[in-house]
């Protein structure tokens, strides 16, 4: 099932449109009007471009009041399928998956909806998976989870086989064990505009203009963001869990940026993958005629790849 909502527009039906009061909320501590030292350029033209900056205070906590709201509309709907599942006898053998795609800024930096950025307001996700058969353990998971690790995980808990290629991480694999980082790009291969467009107002659901390409690697404490068109991050998360102060100048980080920036080139030249998780190619045996015969995993990433024919692939 799909819910649009949470999302802009900030609108929810009755009685979930006044269920909040934007007394309740109080604007984030990183929210600003005006960029600052090491902000990407994209984001002061989103700033621009939706008009941010002539809403009020009151005006970003009537959107989080009706954010919540659409939050717990949703949550009752949720509650309604749950309780038909228990009613049918059904419960007991439904795995129950329940996140979201991406996040929202709404007052993060003075500016609500999202963008190709990689703040954790936008790239973190919720997600609740309950596994009637146990196999997935109670409780909250710490560890550092891509959201396509999930779609492993499904297919291992529903006994379907994973796809040849994917990069995708099961939390049920043979000898898991928790990614040390976590991958993630976006944008589209278009150049950003470089300036404010004068007279563009965009209003959600309408998408902003900074659309070109980045990556980002994301540890537990550490983040670095890159842009094709744009500058480059570093964000120190214990001790700047909002991410206001971009470190990627600072001469003191060298040795981190370093490392980061190798990481990331490693991930992005797998296709995403982290390379430990690669399957390694082993040879079986030598056939008679002194040709290798692969195991099953690296077989069937050279047939892909055109290296071993399909009709002559071999492997077990």
């Amino acid at each position: 099932m799909n819910y649009q909502d949470p999302h802009p527009y900030f609108t929810a039906p009755e009685p979930y449109d006044t269920l909040f009061s934007p007394d309740q909320f109080t604007l984030p501590s990183n929210f600003r009007r005006e960029p600052v030292a090491g902000e990407p350029r994209r984001l002061e033209i989103w700033r621009e471009h939706s008009r941010s900056r002539d809403a009020g205070e009151e005006d970003f906590k009537k959107a989080m009041a009706m954010y919540c709201g659409q939050i717990r509309y949703v949550d009752d709907q949720l509650g309604r399928v749950l309780d038909k599942l228990e009613e049918l006898n059904l419960l007991e053998s439904t795995i129950v998956l329940f996140w979201s795609d991406h996040g929202e800024f709404i007052g993060d930096y003075g500016v609500t909806h999202k963008m190709a950025a990689y703040y954790d307001s936008l790239i973190r996700i919720p997600m609740i998976l309950r596994d009637p058969s146990g196999r997935i353990p109670t409780g909250r998971n710490h560890h550092i989870i891509e959201a396509m690790d999930i779609f492993a995980t499904i297919l291992d808990l529903c006994g379907i086989p994973q796809p040849s290629g994917s990069r995708a991480y099961s939390l049920l694999r043979e000898n898991y064990m928790p990614r040390t980082d976590a991958y993630a790009e976006g944008g589209l291969l278009i150049p950003p505009v470089d300036d404010p467009i004068p007279g563009l107002r965009l209003r959600a659901p309408s998408p902003p203009t900074q659309f070109g390409p980045g990556a980002m690697l994301r540890t537990d404490q550490w983040k670095l963001c890159v842009h094709g068109y744009d500058c480059r991050e570093l964000y120190d998360l214990g001790s700047d869990p909002h991410e206001t102060n971009n470190l990627y100048n600072n001469p003191t980080y060298a040795t981190i940026i370093r490392d980061l920036t190798n990481r990331l080139v490693q991930r992005m030249l797998c296709y995403g993958q982290a390379p430990e998780h690669l399957p390694r190619p082993l040879i079986k045996k030598i056939a008679c005629n002194g040709i290798p015969i692969w195991n099953k995993a690296a077989s069937a990433v050279m047939q892909c790849t055109g290296m071993l024919p399909g009709n002559k692939r071999s492997g077990e």
